[in-house]
């Protein structure tokens, strides 16, 4: 057989299955283009070079290479539904003489075909929004940097690579299941009749005792490190549950309905059920991928937003004051506060007002209401134990507060502490009152431990906790820190980083046995911004691309059940069903199975909030508020998309399913 005619049979095939195949091309080009994107930006020059890059390419790279992961498993996807409705189409070639090694060379060309019209329309559209997407991370982190090149020559290296490598595997396939087609089965595929699905009740109790037990594990975990060890368990389990549930669930959720006389033998029920059951036999594993995206958009998109607007606070949180610095406990602090004032005053900072407090941070454990000392904190339930002196709590509230001998003053934080008396290894006082939070002017720590206590004893109940730690940790043991909170006037001439540094170097270089440290909030600020808008832009991002996953995946599968249902329709237009009555009937059956998936995702993501609300907790101490907003916003936003694709398909099945001719 001649290339040109098996080319112009290729075309002429691709032109009769648009339906299938222009948004095939389309969706491949969307997710070429994103692959371009993501790998033009990993290479771009400016990005490399700026201040935040260091902070921004690793979530690049992962999105290059979940991208690279979720497009074999999508193109396989959507390849099949185009083999599924072209079989009888491929039988019918064989039983008029074309032999299979011919088929196979015009499946050839419609891969070909498919892959470069895709790959040019993918590489213009990546063309087109990089610099969008670039100047929206540039902005996103603040940052004024020039383009770099136009044209990246390795991003479209990596892009034809990988989907050559992909247009392969799909050709191979396809290949591989025409050489083993029986041709006159094919043709004879649609006239033989399907048997009802049965109901497989074990699967089905399976799914729900996967699901529960994912549910289970995400309700359960009580702190940090337990979220983050069984978050991926969890995961795991729910994902098997929702596809034994879509798979074996549906169909015996079915039965179930079949079996109740009453609500089966009623027009619009009794079809809706019926077609159902042959529907959700082949589609269930769609809609469970369906649910899952629609989970996975959820999850992304809330977490990143939260933790995005919540980066002042956790500033706040993480530094009280935009200068500071820290110094040894024990050293004469007149002596030093007046050698910093000199110093401050010789390079023109204009420093109006300071505080100094001493704390002490140690890490220990709970069981229950008993906390213990030992090396294995991390192991069960973390918590941080924060103390300072009451002359210091009141110097710092500039408050008159009171303690009897034995007696402390307690802040909770995260930890749910109730109790008369506070009992740690071998020290023990009486609890005169609890306080929720934390005090603000002195810093806290955003990691796996945020669950806090913050003790206020008298000068001898301070140094019997220092004396406890210390003994139980040795060398591990935590210091306590002298912590001085600057209040800088930058009101009228600006900023004064770089004095303020080069007045802590002089400072250490006086006092050299002194280990002083400092900090600037807006230093802070460039290396949080750079970690959050990461994550924000990989969320984004691929909540994109799941996005269209999901459209097409719904888009295909509404085409295929529209064709298939269509014969249905019309013998039943036959035998006197009104188009209104029909009508009626799509709207009940499509409400049943599209809206399934988002029900059942929106209960995954309520599950799992507890789970997800500890992990953000870790990366940012204020996130956890947010999170609520961005959770409900999230979910409302993405239903309302959701709906419309609704209606969208919706209206496609109907016109196919009522087409006369």
């Amino acid at each position: 057989m001649k290339t040109s005619f098996c080319v112009k049979f290729a075309f002429d095939n691709l032109r009769k299955n648009h339906q299938i195949y222009f948004p095939f091309i389309l969706s491949n080009a969307g997710i070429i283009g994103m692959m371009y994107i993501v790998a033009s930006l990993s290479a771009n020059e400016s990005l490399l070079n700026s201040y935040h890059g260091n902070y921004i390419l690793p979530f690049l790279e992962i999105g290059r290479y979940v991208i690279v992961l979720f497009s074999v498993i999508f193109l396989f996807y959507t390849n099949s539904f185009a083999i599924k409705r072209r079989r009888s189409e491929l039988g019918l070639y064989n039983v008029l003489g074309l032999e299979k090694k011919h088929i196979i060379k015009i499946v050839f060309y419609e891969n070909l075909i498919c892959f470069l019209t895709s790959l040019f329309i993918g590489l213009v559209l990546g063309f087109i929004f990089e610099k969008i997407a670039f100047l929206t991370l540039t902005n996103l982190v603040g940052d004024d940097l020039p383009f770099g090149e136009l044209f990246s020559f390795d991003a479209v290296t990596f892009t034809f690579i990988v989907f050559l490598f992909i247009y392969t595997l799909l050709f191979i396939y396809s290949a591989l299941a025409i050489h083993k087609s029986k041709p006159l089965e094919l043709l004879k595929e649609k006239s033989v009749g399907e048997k009802e699905p049965k109901a497989k009740w074990l699967a089905a109790v399976l799914g729900l005792v996967t699901l529960a037990a994912g549910y289970y594990i995400a309700q359960k975990v009580s702190n940090v490190p337990e979220a983050i060890m069984f978050f991926f368990p969890a995961v795991f389990l729910v994902i098997i549950g929702t596809y034994l549930l879509f798979v074996s669930g549906s169909i015996a959720f079915l039965k179930l309905l079949k079996n109740n006389k009453r609500f089966y033998y009623k027009t619009n029920h009794f079809i809706t059920i019926s077609n159902l059951f042959y529907r959700m036999k082949k589609n269930a594993v769609g809609l469970a991928s369906i649910c899952i995206l629609s989970t996975m958009i959820l999850v992304m998109v809330s977490s990143t937003t939260s933790l995005w607007f919540s980066i002042n606070d956790t500033l706040k949180h993480l530094y009280p004051n935009e200068y500071s610095l820290s110094i040894h406990y024990g050293y004469d602090t007149s002596v030093f506060d007046k050698e910093m004032l000199a110093t401050f005053d010789e390079y023109d900072i204009p420093l109006k007002d300071y505080y100094c407090v001493d704390y002490l941070d140690f890490v220990v454990r709970r069981e229950g209401d008993t906390i213990i000392m030992d090396d294995d904190y991390y192991a069960s339930d973390p918590l941080v134990i924060q103390a300072l002196t009451l002359d210091n709590y009141n110097e710092l509230l500039n408050t008159d507060y009171k303690l009897a001998e034995g007696e402390v003053l307690v802040y909770d934080n995260n930890v749910g502490f109730d109790s008369d008396k506070l009992v740690i290894a071998d020290y023990s006082a009486d609890v005169k009152e609890i306080k929720e939070g934390m005090i603000d002017q002195i810093p806290s720590t955003v990691n796996v431990v945020t669950a806090q206590l913050t003790v206020i004893a008298d000068d001898e109940g301070f140094e019997k906790l220092f004396d406890v730690q210390k003994r139980a940790y040795g060398l591990n043991s935590s210091r306590i820190e002298t912590y001085y909170g600057l209040d800088v006037d930058e009101t009228e001439e600006g900023h004064y980083q770089e004095a303020f540094a080069k007045a802590i170097e002089d400072l250490s270089y006086e006092f050299k046995d002194l280990g002083i440290g400092y900090e600037l909030r807006s230093k802070a600020y460039d290396d949080l911004i750079g970690f959050y808008s990461g994550f924000l832009f990989l969320g984004s991002f691929l909540g994109i691309v799941f996005m269209m996953a999901i459209v097409l995946i719904i888009y295909y599968k509404q085409i295929s059940e529209g064709y298939e249902d269509a014969d249905r329709f019309k013998i039943m237009h036959k035998v006197g069903l009104s188009d209104k009555e029909i009508h009626k009937t799509i709207n009940s059956q499509i409400l049943m199975v599209f809206f399934a998936p988002l029900l059942l995702a929106v209960i995954h993501l309520i599950a799992a909030y507890h789970l997800i609300d500890l992990v953000i907790v870790s990366l940012s101490s204020s996130g956890q508020a947010m999170f609520v907003y961005t959770f409900i916003i999230s979910t409302i936003v993405f239903a309302l998309i959701y709906c419309l694709i609704y209606f969208i398909t919706s209206h496609t099945y109907y016109k196919i399913v009522t087409q006369r001719n």
